[in-house]
């Protein structure tokens, strides 16, 4: 008896043991573990495998075809405070360049060093730089994490939707709106750059990038005239879309965005996840803002038979406008049965659904022309003989009722492009009215002021007639302009009154002479000319990446000389000129297209190198790096 007794005690014990054990450890296998931050989209961990000799991350990447992305050499896991440098890896080269093939997707496999027992999350890190992939919190346990969004509770789901709410009439007034963002959800090492406010005005037919004017912290105050109700679109540093936000013109509004939380819902939205509420808004449509973030729309996207690559191209083109349309008609009918959406998001939803339409269809030609050189794989300069559709009004009418002749579609975001493309692709004033139904309306009134957009920022005095034209149409446009035009002044007289740059006069020569008078101005130095424009995000970045070379430059005796044009709105350009410096030219646009033509510049930025004598002695279209630069003069100073 006491020897049964005995045994069954060592049973009990070693199950006991082992049943602890088998508590304490995880799976060897994690298929799709569940991860908190992610600082981009680009990779993901598909599965990991657990060993007592490696802990080995399945890992998928998504991005633009010929691009490349590079895993650095001193990649690390983190758990626990301690590092586990990578070991290996199959299917990529560390710290080489990892071109991505033609669908924009690939996969690899990286090593690293076993990691304790009982390790519950571990960070990803590829090296400690801003700019490198981090993923942290990815869960190890297979139950996934639970995570609380940091926003307050009086905007969360639950407190501030209302679904009896109906979508109030547009209000087409101006007035300074205040919006105040809070930021939450952060992890050492994540870097977050001030985000940026885009604000689509239709009233001056141009999309406005606000910066913030404070911050402290992780919360920014964006200030600035606002004309109509509009969507606003609020986006992090690198452009990452954080949330959009329908504003109502003089109000105080505020979100709160968890950084956290957004990466989960991203992730959930990937796949069979349920959306999380990442974001809340107080202001005057804090309800629908609220709801219209947490909507999910997969739901409103009906399944498609698989479509045949370059399908298009094998239809007509009024056959495929009747398929977008078809598309939204079966999208809206989604939207309108879903009874958990209140009466104000299903008609902000439809709208948005039919403008969506329009505006892809209001690009036909574009889009016929990119299905056409990616089939016959043609390059952007090549010269094709394939006669793309035009956006005309055969095309406009197809979707005649989409026509947003209503003012609620100045909610969206994509309005004031669609209203410019159907007035300047209409025939005729008769078409535009028998198109909208009415001999007036808002797109007659924006395209009666379209002579006048040019000027907001040209700084360009009105005529007489111009004048007149602008009390014939909706006040809101004068009081837009007025208040747009006087910002823009006020802009080019902190310019001027700053100062650390020279604006040049344009030489008295022929056009096709232009250049080589500009580059006789200043024979006897090196030349290093830059070809620009305030719009264009490449242009500006080489200014950033060229200024620790400008102090050796100037102690060569390099001249700097940058050439922009009209296309650059003048009050822009001047307010600029500050932080860039040097010598500055302004052409006229059949300038700019003459020097442009003579010496085959095709985009920008564009530049040239000239010796002493003022031959050009190197030329290029796109930014070749520092490097480049430096080979280039050391061959002439």
């Amino acid at each position: 008896m006491k020897k049964l007794l005995k045994i069954s005690l060592a049973l009990f014990t070693w199950g006991a043991l082992f049943l602890l054990q088998s508590c304490n450890n995880y799976p060897k296998e994690i298929e799709k573990p569940e991860y908190g931050l992610k600082n981009s989209s680009t990779l993901t961990v598909d599965k990991i495998v657990l060993t007592d000799t490696a802990t080995i991350f399945y890992m998928g990447a998504r991005f633009h075809p010929g691009y490349w992305i590079q895993i650095a050499p001193d990649t690390y896991l983190k758990a626990g405070g301690e590092k586990y440098i990578l070991t290996g890896a199959d299917s990529i080269q560390i710290g080489e360049h990892h071109w991505m093939p033609e669908s924009g997707e690939d996969s690899f496999t990286l090593y690293f060093p076993p990691l304790p027992k009982g390790t519950k999350s571990v960070d990803f890190i590829e090296s400690d730089c801003d700019d490198c992939f981090k993923i942290w919190d990815i869960d190890l346990t297979g139950k996934g994490i639970r995570y609380t969004a940091d926003i307050p509770k009086e905007v969360q789901a639950g407190k501030v939707i209302d679904k009896k709410a109906t979508l109030p009439p547009v209000e087409l007034t101006s007035g300074k709106t205040t919006l105040n963002v809070y930021i939450s959800g952060l992890r050492e090492g994540y870097k977050l750059a001030t985000p940026k406010l885009y604000i689509n005005d239709t009233f001056l037919m141009t999309q406005k990038e606000i910066e913030a004017q404070s911050g402290e912290g992780n919360t920014f105050t964006f200030e600035f005239q606002q004309n109509g109700t509009t969507t606003g679109v609020l986006v992090d540093g690198g452009s990452q879309l954080l949330t959009e936000i329908i504003l109502s013109p003089g109000e105080a509004a505020a979100v709160y965005v968890d950084i956290t939380a957004r990466s989960i819902h991203q992730e959930a939205m990937k796949g069979d996840g349920k959306p999380v509420q990442y974001v809340g808004f107080k202001g005057k449509f804090a309800s629908l803002n609220t709801e219209l973030a947490m909507a999910d729309g997969r739901k409103y996207t009906p399944q498609q038979p698989k479509e045949e690559k370059f399908a298009a191209l094998d239809m007509s083109s009024q056959d495929w406008v009747n398929k977008k349309k078809q598309e939204a008609e079966e999208s809206i009918a989604l939207i309108e049965k879903d009874a958990q959406l209140s009466p104000a998001a299903k008609t902000f939803l439809s709208l948005q659904t039919k403008i969506y339409c329009m505006s892809n269809v209001s690009r036909i030609s574009s889009f016929y022309e990119w299905e056409y050189r990616e089939k016959h794989k043609k390059g952007y300069s090549d010269p094709i003989e394939y006669e793309v559709p035009k956006f005309n009004d055969d095309i406009i009418f197809l979707l005649k009722e989409y026509t947003p002749g209503d003012k609620e579609y100045i909610y969206q975001s994509e309005a004031y492009s669609l209203y410019r493309n159907i007035a300047l692709s209409i025939s005729s004033d008769e078409k535009l009215n028998e198109l909208t139904g009415s001999p007036t309306g808002i797109i007659q009134d924006i395209k009666k002021a379209m002579p006048l957009f040019n000027k907001v920022e040209g700084l360009d005095p009105l005529t007489p007639e111009e004048n007149q034209l602008q009390s014939s149409i909706m006040p809101l446009f004068k009081e837009a302009f007025d208040a747009a035009h006087a910002e823009a002044q006020r802009k080019y007289d902190e310019a001027i009154a700053k100062g650390g740059y020279t604006i040049a006069d344009t030489p008295k020569a022929g056009n096709d002479k232009l250049l080589e008078a500009i580059i006789a101005q200043h024979k006897g130095k090196p030349l290093f000319i830059d070809f620009w424009a305030t719009w264009c995000g490449p242009c500006l970045g080489a200014m950033e990446a060229i200024k620790p070379f400008k102090p050796e430059m100037k102690e060569k005796g390099v001249e700097v000389i940058y050439i922009s044009g009209e296309t650059s709105p003048k009050a822009k350009w001047m307010s600029m000129l500050p932080d860039i410096g040097g010598l500055h030219y302004y052409l006229t646009n059949d300038q700019w297209r003459a020097v442009c033509d003579k010496y085959g510049i095709a985009g920008i930025p564009s530049y040239m190198v000239a010796d002493k004598s003022g031959k050009i002695v190197f030329q290029q279209t796109g930014f070749p790096g520092v490097e480049k630069f430096k080979e280039e003069f050391s061959k002439v100073w």
